[in-house]
């Protein structure tokens, strides 16, 4: 079946090919491409590899020891409070609510079209072909998976994929940017999972300021808090003293146990044991050119590319330290810590507090710009800011976010008197 689809694909690509339009060129011209130089690997002793299954080994070893957890976080303390709540016994619960076959197939057809397959070469396009019976069938796996409380560990094996990054050297491990490839059987049930825990995480977990893979909460509500606060503190002629974090191999490093720890408090033992599942025994295995390396276990992080894995992120890292009057703005792990004071001294000794409990704390549809053009009768940049902002604006005094709700006010967040000529984004209400 997958024979006859992949050369149904190219038959229909061929007959399309025409020289009206260039695409006949633009596909000589790739196939006459000559392929690119292989370039030694360094490892870190100094010597090189060339072969692909060199290549694909090293970066294996240097998968192996990423997906391992922070070795400065464990404490004798931490890691016996976290074992006595991980043997403790679950609650008595009420089974969950099964998957429907037309839950099922709203999700397949709800794929997106262009993901590349996992090791088992299943696409959506074949999914979306299969019949009535065999989504029934899919139905009672994944029903099963619910009752027996197991995630199938061939649901867990991730081909990874190796993209080399653009002007880096490409004698360095660093220089490649990994793709996960996982099975798609695994991300339907991932969602459809997501659907059903998401209702108890979302607002009595997440910190308000936290807006990364939440509905309804976009970097633009991010920018626009954060702009605000320069904008209040320019206009009252403060100091406005900013960090800009980026946790270093976030959902690689995330330790399965504290994870698991927080997720008992709050979600259903049923989900609760499938996520458990689903991050023990997780494995990998390297795909470089032709070859592919050995098979590795991964002892922590979750899954790059899975779809519960920016949720899990979420919960693992929600406690992070607050203090009063910092503005905090995080999208995932990039973080933006803000703090405005009229003395410089103070606004620089209250950031290096923030700083410094988040050292001690331990880890457990861009609007388009275009240019005047008459005869298409296009929008000028700032017409199209003003539409969009209106557009953007007009939305937020229904937000469920009280952060975001905050933001509805026609000047920015305080009042200040206006005391600089430039114009502020709020400017385009009233342009």
């Amino acid at each position: 079946m997958l024979g006859k689809h992949k050369a149904s694909v190219l038959e229909n690509c061929l007959t399309n090919l025409s020289p009206n339009y260039g695409s006949l060129w633009r596909a000589t011209k790739r196939t006459c491409k000559l392929s690119s130089q292989n370039i030694p690997i360094k490892k870190s002793d100094g010597s090189f590899v060339g072969t692909d299954l060199d290549k694909a080994e090293l970066i294996k070893d240097c998968f192996y020891e990423t997906f391992q957890p922070h070795p400065n976080i464990f404490s004798l303390e931490n890691n016996i409070a976290v074992a006595e709540s991980l043997n403790s016994p679950l609650p008595v619960s009420r089974p969950v609510k099964h998957f429907s076959p037309s839950e099922v197939k709203f999700v397949i057809d709800k794929y997106p079209h262009k993901k590349s397959p996992g090791f088992d070469l299943i696409t959506g396009e074949v999914a979306r072909c299969l019949p009535k019976k065999a989504i029934i069938h899919l139905t009672h796996i994944f029903n099963c998976i619910l009752r027996l409380t197991y995630f199938p560990i061939l649901w867990k094996f991730s081909s990874i994929i190796m993209i080399p990054k653009p002007k880096k050297p490409p004698d360095s491990v660093s220089s490649f940017r990994p793709i996960s490839l996982l099975s798609f059987f695994a991300k339907i049930l991932e969602k459809l999972i997501l659907k059903r825990i998401l209702p108890s995480i979302s607002n009595s977990v997440l910190p308000d300021a936290q807006f990364g893979f939440r509905s309804a909460h976009s970097t633009i509500h991010q920018v626009q808090r954060i702009f605000d606060a320069i904008s209040f503190s320019l206009e009252k002629k403060q100091y406005c003293t900013c960090a800009f974090l980026d946790v270093s191999q976030a959902f690689d490093r995330v330790w399965h146990d504290g994870l698991l720890f927080k997720l008992k408090k709050i979600l259903h033992p049923v989900f609760y044991l499938i996520i458990k599942s689903y991050l023990s025994n997780c494995h990998f295995q390297i795909r470089f050119g032709n070859a592919h390396s050995t098979i590795s276990n991964i002892s922590a992080g979750v899954p790059q590319g899975g779809i519960l894995s920016p949720v899990l992120y979420n919960i693992y890292a929600a406690d992070q330290p607050t203090t009063l009057n910092t503005l905090v703005a995080d999208y995932t792990d990039d973080k933006a810590i803000i703090f405005i004071n009229s003395n410089p001294e103070m606004a620089s000794h209250n950031l290096q507090n923030h700083l410094t409990l988040m050292e001690d704390w331990k880890l457990l549809n861009a609007p388009p710009y275009v240019s005047i053009q008459q005869d298409l009768r296009m929008n000028s940049v700032k017409d199209e800011a003003k539409l969009y902002y209106k557009r953007f604006h007009s939305r937020l005094l229904n937000h469920p976010n009280p952060l975001i709700k905050n933001l509805a006010v026609p000047t920015i967040l305080g009042n200040p008197l206006r005391r600089l000529k430039r114009n502020w984004c709020r400017d385009l209400l009233n342009a």
